[in-house]
């Protein structure tokens, strides 16, 4: 598949096509504000100011500049509406890509951009090799064969801080269809790997990658005791007694054996809390304030790091009367804002405090 003459980002055609893919009361001022660059600027920009740098013969195709926020939104904007002209490799790259350049510029993505590139991260194995210049397939597209330390489930890269984010994204929208053993094991290595680039991880795979027994792990495990017949109820109530000094890893996956034998793997996810969600899990610092909404969590940590360390991205976003509240009171100010609100500080505040190490 050749590029020559189709228009992929907004440099191609001078943002032309923009008015079709968001109308001006869409377009956030920040984007409004952002400087757009001229042939010369682009030049003296490094390969990875963009979210597409391959090799076209002797020279180097550069798209999607993540520069500044206002030229990430554009890029966004552009890949969203024109990445079917590029192959399946090369989108699933792109779309990583633009995800770090999210976090990187404290941004939370659209969900139509998380969803892209969880889909095409899932199917990246499958994904057929093409011609993108007409030449040879570009480098940044070839399958690499990526160490066992660094691929989870067989099908999901984790070697740089995008792609770290990427199988983030896909465990907190789609952990349920995974067997919860799945989901542990999942868990255990984005974590690991996440801690090497320092990366923050919140949610769900945070509890599933724990080694420490959750607070109410007794109550799920009895809570079992509904939907069982009377028959298996006493050994039920035997195990809950005699788990306590044992390893809750270990115990989690007794359980996991206890119901497939007695039929309540059925039920998970329904009516029964699974056996890694049930033991596993840190316990919290009642001190701290926590808030959390769905896959959405944020603490009183995060909101302080936000104030502390992210006053541009809350100048540019809210304004600067709500910039200089928030800064004087995260915690009073957020407890304060409405559920839409929260959750792009939510966002912003789990990334802050943090910086990102891009692989």
């Amino acid at each position: 598949m050749k590029t020559a003459g189709v228009v992929l980002d907004m440099y191609d055609d001078r943002g032309a096509l923009l008015p079709k893919l968001a109308s001006a009361e869409d377009i956030p001022d920040f984007a409004k504000e952002a400087a757009v660059l001229e042939p010369e600027q682009l030049l003296e920009l490094p390969n990875d100011a963009f979210a597409l740098a391959a090799i076209d013969g002797d020279t180097v195709l550069r798209k999607f500049a993540t520069v500044d926020p206002g030229n990430t939104w554009f890029s966004t904007q552009y890949f969203l509406s024109q990445r079917d002209y590029l192959p399946k490799t090369a989108q699933a790259h792109v779309a990583a890509r633009l995800l770090g350049a999210h976090d990187a510029h404290h941004m939370p993505p659209p969900q139509e951009l998380v969803k892209v590139a969880m889909d095409l991260q899932a199917d990246a194995d499958d994904a057929a090799m093409a011609d993108v210049t007409g030449q040879e397939p570009a480098a940044v597209f070839e399958q690499e064969k990526v160490a066992e330390d660094q691929l989870i489930l067989g099908q999901f890269p984790v070697r740089t801080y995008e792609e770290v984010k990427t199988a983030a994204a896909f465990f907190a929208d789609r952990c349920l269809l995974l067997h919860p053993r799945e989901r542990r094991e999942f868990a255990t290595k984005l974590a690991e790997r996440a801690d090497q680039l320092d990366v923050r991880l919140e949610g769900s795979v945070v509890k599933y990658a724990s080694d420490e027994r959750a607070p109410d792990a007794k109550m799920y495990v009895l809570a079992r005791k509904e939907y069982l017949p009377e028959s298996y109820q006493p050994a039920l109530e035997k195990f809950a007694s005699e788990m306590g000094g044992e390893d809750p890893r270990t115990v989690a996956e007794a359980l996991c054996g206890f119901d497939e034998a007695t039929g309540l793997s059925h039920l998970w996810d329904q009516h029964v809390v699974d056996p890694y969600y049930t033991m596993l899990g840190e316990v919290k610092t009642a001190e701290e304030y926590i808030w959390t909404e769905g896959a959405e969590r944020v603490t009183e940590s995060d909101l302080k790091g936000l104030a502390a360390n992210s006053v541009q991205a809350l100048r540019s976003h809210f304004g600067d009367d709500f910039t200089d509240q928030f800064t004087k009171d995260p915690v009073g100010v957020f407890k304060s804002m409405p559920d839409p609100t929260k959750v792009i500080l939510a966002r912003l505040g789990a990334d802050s405090g943090f910086s990102p190490a891009h692989g």
